[in-house]
């Protein structure tokens, strides 16, 4: 029963926000209070109840699925009810304590693509929600969907890849100059080309815009004022005036971009202090500007596009993170709250692949240089999909990466959690009784992800090399074998299994069929950076640098050796 007031005979659960004067709190209770933050709850409990307390609404329902997940069994691995686990118990005990439980990161989103901007994704919103997740949406969404957005304590917030949407291409025809010059003409931006950013009447006009924007209900201003998604910029001699030597030299154009949107910000925040804007970090501007300091008030979300997802940003073993932490560094050094904005979803990476570890050490890695969290891109599986991307690999992409969305998600609240215990509980408690079989699977298929020589990143993805390891394929197609048996009688088990089954075959074997069926017959040499043994034991860091070589003929230059 759910009352105003506690029920003669039944054990008290109170729900509520700081500011509820009718839940009865201790001294000590009313000190942890005191020291919420926005996402933050407290759980009490002595022999006079429960009280679940947040500064906000969305904090209390934080801390409420983290009851039923820490006393009462509960887990949320992926969205849909294929993926939730509900254990039946006669009871639920909670120990006497004063916890305060304060997010590490504020910044905990997903940034949903790939499905109609208004898909209506029930499963989606509930898993962000009960497991710490800030779930984020646009006006167009909160215009249809209003009710069910509330009640998950959705942060309104758009933009992104949109100076078209914020300078109409039809006012062309009266005012090219608006537009940028490139190819020696002005032209439309039609969704790619960048305005001409220097034109003085252009960030007045997408001042405006925004200010408009706002006006609409719900009212609200906190937007990401990005270009349009190409690297496109206008030629004009204005604009090129402003970029400096050296990053004209690199064709950065960070000093144009943060001179524009300093100037938007300026306007926007005289007419609403209150405003909360975000701008990119991203494509030839994602290293801080040298001509200009971005405006302090500017949320900066790094987009860490091309980074190497096969390797930490904390290994410094990886050349190709060594910009990405350059990057990172330097905009730390800025006043500005920066997070990251991560590209793990199929239309950057492949699917299935084993990024649990990875996240975890680049989560710890983000804590200690002191960003404000990270946006994973996400494409929901239940999410209404166009033609484009009606299809099983973007369905599967977050499905398929479970292991790692929900890991990162425990850890972008408490980044010092045990991570080998939380591995452990994903894998009993969703596997089942294979888990002993499962566990070998998994520790497998990232040793092969972690261990094979490359990189993987967006536009660099060579997952048909994952399986060259001699044996590796039989090992991993037998391990599944001994898990489904151990499934028998289980067939909740024996579906889990049966997915993975299904997601190695697509996502590993099907590529690694044409990998092996186009790869060039040379031998590529690694350079040594350290002592070999010709010893049979391949123990050596250099080994695991080395790429598998085949395809020998015999002496007669024939005969496959």
């Amino acid at each position: 029963p759910v009352a105003a007031t506690p029920s003669n005979g039944l054990y008290a659960v109170y729900l509520g926000t700081a500011e509820a004067a009718s839940i009865p709190l201790t001294r000590a209770m009313r000190s942890s209070v005191k020291r919420l933050d926005p996402d933050g709850f407290l759980l009490a409990a002595d022999a006079g109840g429960v009280r679940i307390i947040g500064q906000n609404p969305i904090g209390v329902l934080y801390g409420v699925y983290d009851l039923l997940r820490t006393r009462a069994g509960l887990r949320w691995f992926a969205p849909g009810a294929g993926f939730e686990h509900c254990p039946q118990r006669p009871t639920v005990s909670v120990p006497d304590q004063v916890t305060l439980s304060n997010p590490a990161f504020p910044i905990r989103r997903w940034w949903p693509v790939c499905a109609n901007v208004n898909s209506k994704t029930l499963d989606s919103w509930d898993w962000l929600v009960r497991n710490g997740m800030t779930l984020q949406a646009g006006k167009r969404l909160f215009a249809e969907h209003g009710a069910e957005l509330e009640k998950r304590g959705a942060v309104l917030m758009d933009g992104g890849n949109n100076f078209y949407a914020l300078l109409s291409d039809s006012l062309f025809e009266e005012h090219p100059e608006y537009f940028g010059l490139i190819g020696g003409r002005r032209v439309k931006q039609e969704y790619k080309r960048q305005p001409c950013t220097s034109h003085p009447r252009v960030a007045v006009l997408m001042a405006a815009s925004l200010k408009a924007w706002h006006a609409r209900p719900p009212a609200a201003l906190t937007y990401l004022v990005g270009n349009n998604d190409d690297t496109l910029w206008c030629r004009c001699p204005r604009c090129e005036a402003l970029d400096p030597p050296d990053e004209k030299a690199k064709r950065f154009v960070g000093t144009r971009y943060y001179t524009f949107v300093n100037a938007v910000a300026a306007d926007v925040c005289r007419a609403h202090p209150e405003a909360e804007l975000w701008s990119y970090a991203y494509q030839n501007f994602q290293y801080p500007p040298t001509g200009v300091t971005p405006d302090p008030r500017l949320f900066i979300q790094a987009a860490i596009h091309g980074r190497c997802y096969q390797h930490s940003l904390a290994d410094l073993g990886c050349r190709i993170n060594d910009r990405f932490r350059a990057l990172l560094d330097q905009w730390g050094r800025l006043p500005n709250t920066v997070s990251t904005l991560e590209f793990i979803d199929a239309t950057c990476l492949p699917n299935y692949l084993p990024l649990e570890r990875v996240l975890a050490e680049d989560i710890r890695y983000y804590r200690r240089i002191g960003l404000a969290g990270c946006t994973f891109f996400a494409i929901p599986p239940d999410g209404t999909f166009g033609p484009r991307f009606e299809a099983p690999r973007f369905r599967d992409s977050l499905p398929a990466q479970w292991q790692a969305q929900y890991l990162a998600a425990r850890l972008l609240w408490d980044p010092e959690a045990d991570v080998e215990a939380l591995l452990e509980d994903m894998g009993e408690t969703y596997y089942g009784p294979a888990w002993p079989a499962m566990r070998r699977y998994r520790a497998a298929l990232t040793g092969a992800f972690e261990g094979t020589p490359g990189h993987m990143y967006y536009g660099q993805s060579p997952v048909g090399k994952l399986l060259e390891k001699p044996g590796l394929e039989a090992a991993l197609t037998g391990l599944l074998d001994e898990a489904a048996a151990l499934t028998a009688g289980n067939p909740g088990a024996a579906a889990r299994v049966a997915l993975d089954r299904a997601w190695l075959r697509d996502y590993w074997q099907a590529p690694h069929r044409v990998y092996t069926a186009r790869r060039p017959r040379e031998l590529r040499a690694v350079r040594r950076q350290a002592g070999l043994l010709v010893d049979g034991r391949f123990d050596e860091p250099d080994w695991g640098r080395a790429e598998f070589t085949g395809h020998f003929i015999d002496l007669g230059g024939r005969t496959p050796a």
